[in-house]
């Protein structure tokens, strides 16, 4: 398992057993979707109001389904719908 991942799992107080729902359509996730994207050279932060994250920070992942993970690479979500849905669950 990636260390994002387990990241992600730790920070929510999530087993690793455990399903996570697709913030989209709450059908499985079996991705977890960066919302502010490493890109092609391997970014390392992003910024909020000024406040450096890493790039893989639980905070800015997404768990989704495959079908809208790809929806989201492909720009059918904006970022901001995606950061809503997260903020919302």
């Amino acid at each position: 398992m990636k260390k994002y991942i387990r990241n992600y799992f730790k920070f929510h107080n999530i087993g690793e057993w455990e399903f996570l729902d697709c913030r989209i359509c709450h059908k499985v996730a079996q991705d977890l979707h960066h919302l502010h994207i490493k890109g092609m050279g391997g970014r390392k932060t992003f910024s909020i109001n000024g406040k450096e994250y890493d790039i893989d920070d639980p905070i800015n992942l997404i768990p989704l389904c495959r079908e809208h993970h790809s929806q989201a690479h492909a720009g059918k979500w904006t970022k901001q719908e995606l950061l809503d849905l997260n903020d919302k669950n």
